[in-house]
């Protein structure tokens, strides 16, 4: 009888190591939040899972060496939305969190999970030709419900946009899921992120100043006379109506960014 019980618990056990693994062969049904991050990160990030979880917030950690494994895809970034793709379509996931940020280096750039930069001329000025871009992760898909590989015409170059229509890419930029990251560079600004948020999430904050923030904006194009950032900015603010912003703009005439706030 011994034996038969230890067998059952050994078979649980393995069952729930195989929830942690892959999405093939897994039984579970349903994830609310997958947390996608490097192997040596994994034992900092579960009392973070564990936290979710209590919440009610079922939470998967995958190795990204996992979906290396697993996944296809040009480069590892593209790999990584795969998965997502995959995550989104057999547990429908609501929220993303990447967790690594860019590792330290002295030859060329390197990130312990990956990124994509979108390529934009967006001041014929001052040209700044490509810009980080998580949103990339999180849009999966187009329109038509097909996989948004952020290059269309199939050029090697992601999220491009010229005046040249050869150079154009046919991105919606529209997110299919809550997307997040932690640029997290060691286990131990892991561990202290983890730690701010679990604090954050179960301590009671101050009514007096919780609902206080600053929103800085600015002109997004300096080419025209209107003033981009400030209008997104704006619109965002008509979603969080319960709370209190400090509006520092460009255009007004109390904000000035020579003087130090």
């Amino acid at each position: 009888m011994n034996k038969i019980i230890s067998m059952m618990v050994i078979g649980i056990l393995l069952l729930v190591c195989c929830e942690t693994s892959t999405i093939s062969g897994n039984e579970k049904t349903g994830y609310d939040l997958v947390i996608i991050a490097p192997g040596k990160f994994i034992k900092n990030l579960q009392p973070l899972a564990e936290h979710k979880n209590s919440y009610g917030m079922d939470t998967l950690i995958k190795d990204i060496e996992e979906i290396y494994e697993e996944y296809e895809g040009r480069d590892k970034a593209e790999q990584i939305k795969y998965f997502i793709k995959d995550a989104l379509d057999q547990w429908d996931i609501d929220y993303v969190l990447l967790v690594g940020g860019r590792a330290p280096s002295i030859i060329g750039e390197k990130w312990l999970l990956p990124v994509r930069y979108s390529n934009i001329v967006d001041n014929w000025m001052i040209p700044e030709m490509k810009y980080l871009s998580d949103l990339y992760f999180a849009d999966i898909y187009n329109d038509h419900e097909e996989f948004q590989s952020w290059d269309t015409n199939n050029n090697g170059i992601f999220g491009e946009w010229l005046e040249n229509e050869s150079a154009f890419d046919i991105v919606d930029m529209v997110p299919d899921v809550y997307l997040g990251r932690l640029p997290c560079r060691s286990a131990f600004e892991v561990d202290v992120m983890v730690d701010k948020i679990i604090q954050y999430e179960t301590g009671k904050c101050e009514d007096s100043w919780f609902k206080d923030f600053v929103a800085v904006a600015g002109d997004t194009y300096t080419d025209n006379d209107y003033f981009e950032g400030e209008n997104a900015a704006l619109e965002a603010l008509n979603y969080m109506s319960d709370f209190n912003p400090v509006k520092l703009f460009t255009s007004d005439d109390g904000f000035d960014l020579r003087t130090p706030l």
